[in-house]
């Protein structure tokens, strides 16, 4: 296994970085999605009247793992917001105990929020940087959403723009497909965080108006 990480750090955010993680021949269990979990965090997240953070499963050591060591720079720090979930996630074991393989590049994303036109687009923008960085294309891709919200107005753009020939899978299309059993992945992708999108980044006037980022993504 090999897990490599991107870290960029933007003028106007805080925090030590953004990153987004290529893992390489990883396993993920998606074992947290089963039983009653899920439901407990979505009462939550009703319940506060919409904390983001209750949308998000903590997941338990083991949910991915890799047959290689981490090194000083694995650091909880440089996984912003609800993506330290997936720091905390991660274990290194000596076998992966594949049950299933998948061979398609893989982008594993947890939308920052579902119904707020502003908020979808950081996810939407990300997800452009995150593929034309890991050189990914549409065509082949296969997007995997973990957060715990219903699809929402803007799904037909995950379901159209970001289709190819894999429709994106929620959480409850997961757990349908993979249940509790071990997946390796060739390639699968940790996304950048939604906050973290430059074009939104902290809610400042950025400078990134006649970008090549924003002119590929309109």
């Amino acid at each position: 296994s090999q897990v490599d990480c991107f870290l960029v750090k933007q003028s106007n955010h805080a925090g030590a970085g953004d990153n987004l993680c290529l893992g390489k021949n990883i396993r993920m269990n998606f074992r947290d999605f089963a039983g009653d979990l899920p439901r407990t965090y979505v009462k939550r997240y009703v319940d506060s009247r919409h904390q983001q953070q209750h949308s998000k499963i903590k997941y338990s050591k083991g949910t991915w793992a890799g047959t290689c060591a981490t090194t000083q720079e694995w650091q909880a720090r440089f996984f912003p917001g609800w993506n330290v979930n997936w720091y905390h996630g991660f274990q290194s074991v000596d076998d992966l105990q594949c049950e299933v393989r998948e061979s398609a590049p893989t982008l594993i994303i947890e939308r920052d929020t579902f119904a707020n036109f502003f908020h979808d687009s950081e996810d939407f923008v990300n997800t452009l940087i995150a593929l034309a960085i890991l050189e990914w294309n549409v065509k082949d891709l296969q997007i995997l959403i973990t957060d715990l919200y219903p699809k929402g107005p803007f799904w037909p753009i995950w379901d159209r723009v970001f289709f190819g020939s894999r429709k994106p899978l929620t959480s409850w299309d997961i757990k349908q497909k993979y249940g509790t059993k071990n997946v390796c992945f060739d390639n699968a992708a940790i996304a950048i965080l939604g906050a973290a999108a430059p074009i939104t980044v902290a809610s400042f006037n950025t400078k990134c108006a006649r970008s090549s980022i924003v002119r590929a993504y309109s």
